[in-house]
Parts: C-alpha cells; structure tokens; sequence
C-alpha cells in the first residue's frame, strides 16, 4: 500500500486507485436513495476526460466548469485533470 500512495500526486489517482481496489464502494451519494460507486464515477471520468481530448483540450489548458453542483460536476472536474 505504501508504493501506492508515494504514487498518488493528483485527487483523480485516490479515485482511479479506489476504482480498481474497490469498484462497488460508495464514491459520491446524490440523495438518500441514490449513490455512484467508484467503478462507475471513473468509467464516466473516462469518458468525459477522452470527450476533452477529442475536443482538442491538452495537459495545461485552462477549462472553465460552469454547472450546478452535482454528478456532472465531479466527473468534469476529474476529467479536466486526467
């Protein structure tokens, strides 16, 4: 465990780790009744950090995330930083 957190520089590498180390945890609860997993939280960072890239954003741009708070709002916050 220790190699794994010297490796941990960026908030994105805690929710990759937890992803892989335990997929079916609770990663962000929406209401009472509704909560993403961390398994599912990276698969839509994936998706949104590669939508980015498509788009022609690079490592070092700046990416203004206007929205309501919310799931969108965390996945295109991790995504920015992948």
């Amino acid at each position: 465990m220790c190699s794994k957190k010297a490796s941990l520089q960026f908030i994105h590498d805690i929710v990759q780790m937890q992803a892989s180390d335990n997929p079916e945890a609770i990663s962000v609860y929406l209401s009472d009744d509704q909560a993403v997993t961390y398994a599912e939280l990276w698969r839509q960072v994936g998706e949104c950090a590669a939508w980015l890239r498509e788009s022609g954003v690079v490592p070092g741009d700046r990416v203004m995330v206007v929205g309501e708070n919310g799931l969108e709002m965390i996945v295109f916050t991790f995504a920015c930083s992948v």
